[in-house]
């Protein structure tokens, strides 16, 4: 069963935008940390983040060319975008579409844990993130 992805109007709007370098580098600022995912035939294919240039990151991915958009988001630390990517992974591992099977990797110096590995709470998310 494919994941079904539902994009929400909100005050700030959420965007898929088409995956390919020349949009991805004047959609995302240069130095930017952050989390994405990629989309191919309307359905989430793989989530990733950057600790250091997500626009490099997603400029030079090896998924160009098989994923048609992607959505990503700007995060304020290295933490942030593991929890937003695990957030995101947790949400859609259940997709036989997903690439990437195995689970975020922490970023270095980092030990605190997932917190969406024992729950899947909503609430998680909210003391991951703020």
């Amino acid at each position: 069963m494919a994941a079904q992805v539902t994009f929400l109007t909100t005050s700030f709007g959420q965007f898929a935008f088409r995956f390919v370098p020349k949009v991805v580098r004047a959609m995302i600022p240069s130095e930017v940390i952050g989390t994405y995912f990629l989309i191919s035939n309307g359905t989430p294919v793989y989530i990733g983040r950057s600790d250091h240039c997500l626009q490099s990151r997603l400029s030079k991915h090896p998924l160009l060319g098989y994923a048609s958009h992607f959505v990503w988001e700007p995060c304020r630390s290295s933490l942030h975008a593991f929890y937003l990517e695990a957030f995101w992974f947790h949400q859609l591992q259940d997709s036989s579409d997903l690439l990437n099977t195995i689970h975020p990797a922490r970023p270095l110096g980092f030990d605190y844990p997932c917190p969406f590995c024992n729950t899947k709470d909503i609430d998680a998310l909210q003391f991951a993130l703020y």
